[in-house]
């Protein structure tokens, strides 16, 4: 009876690789309305999930370069305590939200992409299918509707942040 051959070592990139992606933080998209209301939550009650694991670098949080100027505008013209939510924003956040830049045609042609219905989504909808495998966190129907993002954040960030 002839024993198998012994399987050959693994390179020293996949055996590499294998130990540091679980130890990456994983890519988290928020979009605008998911910072605006955890902001407002992180000053109500002063802790979210997301800013918690996002200072923490258990998980690497992203959003559209647009988002930086205009949530300082949604908090002042929408939020019921403007000047304490900028201040949550400013000192809380700026610090670990990675702003990135999303060209118009990065991703095109992408079906998802594609189905989008709301200009102001489609960065969002490019950002997570770049970043993929990524959690993109909405509750925008038009994210949503084409299969793109979570609007059960809590649940999905707890897991992530074991």
């Amino acid at each position: 009876m002839s024993a198998d051959p012994p399987a050959p070592p693994p390179s020293l990139g996949i055996e590499l690789a294998g130990r540091l992606l679980p130890t990456l933080p994983h890519p988290v998209i928020a979009d605008m309305n998911v910072l605006f209301q955890d902001v407002q939550r992180r000053r109500k009650s002063g802790f979210t999930a997301l800013s918690f694991l996002a200072r923490h670098r258990a998980i690497n949080l992203l959003t559209s370069e647009h988002v930086r100027a205009a949530l300082a505008r949604k908090l002042t013209a929408k939020s019921s305590a403007p000047a304490a939510d900028l201040r949550v924003w400013h000192r809380e956040y700026l610090g670990f939200v990675r702003f990135v830049h999303v060209p118009e045609d990065m991703c095109a042609g992408h079906p998802q992409v594609e189905a989008i219905g709301d200009s102001e989504d489609g960065p969002f909808a490019r950002l997570a299918i770049a970043t993929a495998p990524s959690l993109l966190l909405t509750r925008d129907h038009h994210l949503l509707d084409v299969g793109l993002g979570s609007d059960r954040w809590g649940e999905t960030l707890t897991i992530l942040g074991l």
